[in-house]
């Protein structure tokens, strides 16, 4: 969601020429994790940059489908449906040395990404952040095991 904010200056006249767009997200509780794509060659990293690709193989299934390369930021849910289940419940699924069927039907998960830093090529972290994200809103994507804001 976007909002319309007054900056702070030295004058209220200067404060009402001068709105400033502020973006607010929903803040989830899961895993913060960069999503690399480079043809068929998924990698999922977690936010101290452990790659979690085997703990999630069914987010690098359905990010090859994705057309474009793409480095998207996002969060790793613990889901169903639209539902956002507890933490607790995708904690359960970490640390893991080999994946479990059962763990991803009692605990389906999905990726919501937040930011494109990357796409093609070319690294999109010099663009401002709402222009990545309308890029984003327009990134080629796939349905299963993917959110996107909105």
């Amino acid at each position: 969601m976007e909002v319309l904010a007054r900056s702070r200056s030295a004058s209220a006249v200067e404060a009402s020429a001068m709105p400033v767009i502020i973006r607010l997200e929903d803040k989830y509780d899961g895993i913060r994790c960069q999503l690399h794509k480079l043809g068929e060659r998924v990698a999922l990293y977690s936010r101290d940059l452990k790659e979690i690709t085997l703990t999630f193989p069914e987010l690098a299934d359905a990010a090859r489908r994705i057309r474009s390369d793409v480095i998207l930021d996002g969060e790793i849910l613990a889901m169903r449906g639209e539902e956002i289940l507890p933490f607790a419940d995708l904690q359960r699924r970490l640390g893991r040395r080999e994946p479990d069927l059962f763990m991803r039907e009692q605990f389906p998960i999905k990726f919501v990404a937040f930011d494109l830093l990357w796409q093609n090529g070319q690294t999109r972290l010099n663009e401002p952040l709402r222009s990545r994200w309308e890029s984003l809103q327009h990134c080629p994507r796939c349905q299963t095991n993917f959110g996107w804001p909105t």
